[in-house]
């Protein structure tokens, strides 16, 4: 399954726009700020329709599957940025909103890249999870409610962790007539 991904910037008086990205990076918390980057191409058109918005706008990225789409996050824009390089031009758009998962669910990873079973636990994975921060994850031998959901795409390459923040660290101290050890882990 082809994954794609659809920038839309909105605006309530001017209306919505489609640019193509270069890449983006999305780190979505549930009940606290989340956070936008996008990357595109510089045109002084882009440019123009981007600066137009930025007062107001909302930046929206979408995954695109063959027959549906999913929304990543959308944040409200506050900043806007040229940027210009010995070979390329860019605009960097970012800003942060609060999301909140109204309708969690349980997610089952059956392939993924990597899992940190020391707190924070996270796991890497394929972009292509409906993974949503509030829902919980289920990997291997671990279960936990997703706290962060973090994604980066361009051309080339993407990548998705969803990590567990709000985990309390268990510490358990034996005390022997010689020395003392303290074990800190996962909760049971």
């Amino acid at each position: 399954m082809i994954v794609r991904y659809r920038f839309i910037l909105k605006h309530n008086t001017l209306g919505d726009v489609q640019i193509p990205i270069t890449s983006f990076s999305a780190r979505v918390r549930s009940n606290s700020a989340s956070y936008l980057q996008i990357t595109i191409m510089y045109t002084p058109a882009r440019f123009s329709l981007i600066n137009a918005r930025s007062d107001g706008g909302i930046l929206r990225i979408e995954k695109i599957f063959a027959n549906s789409s999913e929304v990543i996050t959308s944040v409200n824009i506050e900043d806007v940025r040229f940027d210009e390089g010995s070979v390329n031009k860019t605009i960097s758009i970012s800003g942060h909103r609060t999301y909140s998962n109204d309708s969690p669910t349980n997610v089952t990873l059956v392939k993924y890249s990597y899992i940190r079973h020391s707190v924070p636990r996270s796991i890497r994975c394929s972009v292509r999870n409906p993974v949503k921060p509030g829902d919980t994850v289920t990997a291997g031998t671990i279960s936990f409610v997703a706290d962060l959901v973090s994604i980066y795409a361009n051309a080339q390459n993407s990548a998705m962790e969803i990590t567990e923040e709000t985990a309390e660290v268990t510490t358990t101290t034996t005390t022997t007539s010689s020395s003392t050890t303290t074990t800190t882990g996962p909760p049971p």
